[in-house]
């Protein structure tokens, strides 16, 4: 992770460049309908690299790699922002930019689980009991909730097979914070260059990082993507709305077998 300057000039201008000299501002505004430092510098990114044998094999004995994948790798999925145990670091889109081109899956690209978001949205931001698992016990025991559901799932009925996202340099990724997503292994000779930027509407405010969610968008991620379907028509307004209690599962309702709906529409309270 880097950070820049305000007044520039310092060599990361070349990595945030990929954000400030870009089309993807624009196009981040035309998605979320405004986010934080809209019409300011960039002066943040994540710079990953992805290093020939990443999650292979070893050769027994040393540290040398087989480059052959390891066995569950792909099961390691996650969300971001949930490193610190009872903190929900979120934020709105990860925006990434890839800067040369991946050939071929298993070349330490960014591998998602597509339609994983309703998912978590669901098991986490709907349900009361979810949601306060998940932030009791943070990234690796919190989604392994999803993680037992997804391995029962053997029909794919609800959980799509993964997506590799191989791609050419100077493309864009643009992801919802809520889909899961891991980084494939490297059998490749190559290392995997790309830089991540995370992007926050305005709706989650200035607030202190630990502390920058909202329930409601755990619970349907795209609520405040004004540009998007599903988005709460209230989001801008400073009002409150009845979004999350309409989708919202308690651990009383579930006790008596009540189980709801998603609904995304909302109404001023």
């Amino acid at each position: 992770h880097i950070g820049c300057s305000p007044k520039g000039g310092n060599y990361e201008d070349a990595v945030t460049d990929l954000w400030n000299k870009s089309m993807l501002p624009a196009k981040m505004k035309e998605l979320l309908g405004g986010f934080l430092h809209e019409g300011k510098k960039m002066l943040n990114a994540q710079v990953a690299l992805i290093l020939p044998g990443h999650r292979c094999t070893k050769v027994p004995g040393t540290e040398l790699s087989t480059y052959n994948p390891e066995k569950n790798w792909l099961r390691d999925w996650h969300i971001d922002g949930l490193l610190t145990k009872g903190e929900i670091h979120g934020f709105s889109a990860l925006v990434g930019v890839v800067l040369q081109d991946i050939k071929q899956p298993l070349s330490g690209e960014l591998v998602v689980i597509p339609g994983g978001h309703k998912n978590l949205a669901r098991i986490y931001g709907q349900s009361d009991e979810g949601y306060e698992h998940l932030l009791k016990n943070g990234q690796e025991r919190g989604l392994e909730i999803a993680r037992q559901q997804q391995d029962k799932d053997q029909k794919n009925s609800q959980w799509k097979p993964p997506f590799h996202v191989t791609a050419k340099a100077g493309d864009a990724v643009i992801v919802n914070y809520m889909l899961p997503h891991v980084v494939a292994p490297n059998i490749s000779p190559d290392i995997r260059y790309c830089v991540y930027f995370r992007v926050i509407t305005t709706y989650l405010t200035e607030k202190d990082f630990s502390l920058r969610h909202k329930r409601v968008s755990l619970a349907l991620p795209f609520h405040d993507w004004a540009g998007m379907p599903g988005s709460c028509p209230q989001r801008r307004t400073g009002r409150s709305c009845t979004c999350l209690d309409k989708v919202r599962i308690r651990n009383t309702d579930k006790q008596n077998g009540d189980s709801r709906k998603d609904d995304t529409r909302c109404r001023t309270q």
